[in-house]
C-alpha cells in the first residue's frame, strides 16, 4: 500500500468496489470469486494508516491485483494456547468476512426499528442529542447513509456533495432529510486522510499476528475527502453499516459513556427482542418483572420468557459488544467475551432455580416442561457457544445457546411449536448447541429460512426503498 500516494488509490479502490456488480447492493450476500468485500476495506486501511502523498506508484489493474494477492497470502503465527487455538486462527476470519454476508435491508431495518420505531424504549434523556454524534436524528442519518451509499454505487464510488443544493435534490421533497442536514450527516461520516490515521492510530493495538484485524477507520467515517471536493467510499458496504446498532453503540459509548448510554442501549435490545417474539400475534410471552426476595428486597426477572408447548424458553438481553480482541481472536479477548455472557448465564440459573422451586412470583411461567436459556447480544458473539468458550462458564444447570438479535428475527416467524422443537434438539445435539443458531435452525428446520420476517421487510419498504429508485428490492 506504500507504494502509492492516497490521492491515487482511494479514488481507485472505490471505482472498483462500486463496480463489483453492484455487490454491495446485492441483498443475496453474493460476491465474485476471489475479490471480496474485506479486500477493499483493508486496502483502504492500510494506505491510510501507511502510506503519504509522496509515494507515487500508478494504480492500474496490475498493482491492484498484486495487493490483492499480497493479502491473500499473508500469514502470521497466532499465539499457542491449546484452548483456544483454533479459535484464534478463524476468530479473526469470522468477524472480518461474515458481516458482509448479512444482508444490509436487515441491518438497517433493524437498527430503524431499534433506535426509532419500538414502543417502550421511552426515557433517553434530554441532554443527549444524537445530532451531536450524527449530524441530525437516527432518522435523518439512517436515510442519508443510505442515499449517499446508493449514489456511491451508480457514480464509481464517489459522491459530488453538491447534489445536495441541486433542484434535482430539492425536487425529492419529503423524501429525503433537508439539504443542510443530509450535508450535517455526510461530513459526520466524513474524514480527511489525517483524521482517518489519527483515528486508526488512536484505536487499542493488537498483537503483531493480529494485525490483519486491525481497527478500522473507515467502520466510523466510511467517506474520505481527500482534498477534491469529492467525498469517496472505498468500501460501500461500511456507508450502509454505519448505521448498524454495533455501530452506533460504539460511537456512542466514546461519546456518551458517562450518560449511561450502554443501560439505554440495553434496555432498547431488550425491547426489541421482546417486539419481534410478538410481532406475528402467534406466540405465548411474557415480560421482565420484579419480585421481592426476603432479606434482599426487589429482584428482577429475566427479560422474557417465551411459552411453547415443548420447552419454555427464558431469555437474558445483552447490550455488551465484542472488544477488538475479541474480534480478532486473541487468548486475552475470548476471555473477555466469555466474561461478558457470564453474567447471563448466572441470571438464567438464577431464574430456573426459582422456577423449579415454585416461586409464586413465577406462577405464570410454566415449570412442567424442559427450561432452555437464551442470551440475546445486540452484535453476533459467533464463537460464544463453541465447546471450549463454554468449558471456561460455570454450568447454569439448563441448556443456553447465545445468540443474536438476527437470530431472534428468525426464531420470531417460526410457529411456537416449531421454535420448541427446533430448540430442544438444537440443545441436546452436542454438535449443534455449539453452532451459531442459524445454522442450526437451518440444520433442523430445512426450509426456516425461507419465512421472511414481515415486521424487517415492511419497515425497509417503507422506510428505504423509496430512496433506492428501483422501487422494489431484488
Amino acid at each position: 500500500m506504500r507504494r502509492h500516494s492516497p490521492r491515487d488509490l482511494i479514488p481507485a479502490i472505490a471505482a472498483r468496489a462500486a463496480d463489483e456488480k453492484d455487490i454491495a447492493m446485492q441483498w443475496d450476500k453474493s460476491w465474485p470469486a476471489g475479490f471480496p468485500p474485506w479486500i477493499y476495506a483493508a486496502m483502504a486501511r492500510d494506505c491510510v494508516l501507511y502510506s503519504n502523498d509522496h509515494r507515487g506508484k500508478p494504480v492500474d489493474d496490475r498493482a491492484v491485483t498484486r495487493m490483492r494477492n499480497l493479502f491473500s497470502i499473508s500469514h502470521d503465527e497466532k499465539e499457542d494456547h491449546p484452548d483456544f487455538s483454533y479459535l484464534s486462527v478463524l476468530g479473526g476470519y469470522v468477524y472480518e468476512q461474515i458481516p458482509y454476508q448479512v444482508p444490509i435491508k436487515e441491518e438497517l431495518a433493524r437498527a430503524y426499528l431499534l433506535w426509532v420505531d419500538t414502543p417502550g424504549t421511552e426515557g433517553w434523556p434530554g441532554s443527549v442529542d444524537w445530532t451531536e454524534l450524527l449530524g441530525g436524528s437516527i432518522e435523518d442519518a439512517l436515510a442519508v447513509s443510505f442515499m449517499i451509499a446508493v449514489g456511491v454505487m451508480k457514480n464509481g464510488g464517489h459522491f459530488d456533495p453538491q447534489w445536495l443544493a441541486s433542484d434535482a435534490y430539492q425536487a425529492l421533497g419529503e423524501m429525503v432529510p433537508a439539504a443542510a442536514v443530509a450535508r450535517a450527516v455526510m461530513d459526520k461520516l466524513t474524514a480527511t486522510i489525517a483524521e482517518a490515521r489519527a483515528d486508526g492510530r488512536s484505536a487499542p493495538e493488537l498483537p503483531p499476528a493480529y494485525q490483519r484485524y486491525a481497527y478500522n477507520p473507515l467502520i466510523k467515517t466510511p467517506l474520505m475527502d481527500i482534498g477534491d471536493g469529492l467525498r469517496y467510499a472505498p468500501q460501500p458496504q461500511f456507508l450502509l453499516r454505519a448505521m448498524a446498532p454495533q455501530n452506533l453503540y460504539y460511537r456512542g459509548m466514546r461519546l456518551w459513556a458517562d450518560k449511561n448510554f450502554g443501560a439505554i442501549m440495553g434496555a432498547r435490545v431488550a425491547a426489541y427482542t421482546g417486539r419481534q417474539l410478538q410481532h406475528t400475534g402467534e406466540h405465548t410471552v411474557f415480560q421482565e418483572f420484579r419480585w421481592n426476595k426476603k432479606g434482599v428486597g426487589g429482584i428482577d426477572s429475566s427479560d422474557w420468557f417465551l411459552i411453547t408447548p415443548q420447552a419454555t424458553i427464558l431469555i437474558e438481553c445483552k447490550s455488551a459488544q465484542m472488544k477488538l480482541g475479541a474480534r480478532a481472536g486473541t487468548l486475552i479477548g475470548l476471555q473477555e467475551a466469555n466474561e461478558t455472557i457470564s453474567k447471563a448465564y448466572r441470571q438464567l440459573a438464577n431464574n430456573a432455580a426459582e422456577i423449579r422451586t415454585g416461586n409464586t412470583a413465577y406462577a405464570a411461567i410454566p415449570s412442567g416442561r424442559p427450561l432452555i436459556g437464551l442470551v440475546v447480544t445486540a452484535e453476533p458473539f459467533y464463537h460464544a457457544n463453541d465447546r471450549a468458550v463454554r468449558m471456561t462458564i460455570k454450568d447454569p444447570g439448563l441448556p443456553v445457546l447465545t445468540v443474536s438479535l438476527r437470530d431472534i428475527e428468525m426464531l420470531a416467524v417460526l410457529s411456537p411449536s416449531q421454535v420448541g422443537t427446533a430448540l430442544l434438539a438444537i440443545v441436546q445435539d452436542d454438535v449443534l448447541n455449539t453452532w451459531m443458531l442459524s445454522k442450526s435452525l437451518a440444520e433442523v428446520l430445512p426450509d426456516f429460512d425461507k419465512t421472511e420476517n414481515q415486521l424487517i421487510d415492511e419497515t425497509f419498504d417503507r422506510v428505504f426503498l423509496p430512496m433506492t429508485g428501483r422501487g422494489k428490492a431484488e
